[in-house]
């Protein structure tokens, strides 16, 4: 069986604010902390939250990321077994005026969406764009709950992974791929 994928269209202008922890957590480890079996309530939570972040990504409507990242399926068990920092980390996130604030994967990452990011930057930077304001909420409490880490700022791409460099390489003299991979 193949997976079928789509490329999602994004908002204009998002930027992400991730706090990477110094420490990792493992796969497979933090697999058993979430439950095999759930209720059909949290099921039924969880995919109406994905088709609301859906929603709000095709149509722009940032306001509504909040409200389609919130989870009942693994953020609250690893948030209580293990990553301890992901709740007071996503409200710094959302105090600070993020999008939406969320888990990333299994963990340790908490990644949280601004938007503004768009248009001539030294202007952003005073009146539209929080991303900074973001990251240092987050870097603050983070240093009050004693997790090492660091945070970048970074912005989505819509053209996925790219192959920088290869060993042997992909090019041969008759075909130059790609930044000559």
């Amino acid at each position: 069986k193949r997976w079928a994928t789509e490329r999602l269209s994004l908002p204009h202008g998002l930027i992400f604010v991730m706090f990477i922890p110094t420490f990792v957590g493992k796969t497979s480890e933090l697999r058993k902390v979430v439950p095999k079996k759930v209720s059909m309530a949290d099921a039924v939570f969880n995919m109406s939250r994905l088709a609301w972040f859906i929603n709000a990504l095709n149509t722009g409507k940032v306001k509504n990321f909040r409200e389609g990242l919130r989870d009942r399926l693994h953020q609250p068990y690893r948030a209580e077994a293990v990553y301890t920092h992901l709740d007071p980390l996503m409200k710094a996130a959302y105090d600070a005026g993020a999008a939406g604030a969320y888990l990333s994967g299994a963990g340790p990452v908490v990644m949280a969406i601004t938007s503004g990011g768009s248009g001539d930057y030294f202007t952003q930077l005073q009146k539209e764009s929080n991303d900074i304001k973001v990251a240092r909420a987050m870097t603050k409490v983070a240093q009050e709950l004693n997790v090492p880490g660091k945070v970048y700022i970074t912005h989505p791409t819509q053209t996925g992974g790219v192959i920088v460099s290869a060993d042997p390489p992909y090019s041969t003299e008759l075909v130059e791929f790609n930044g000559g991979t």
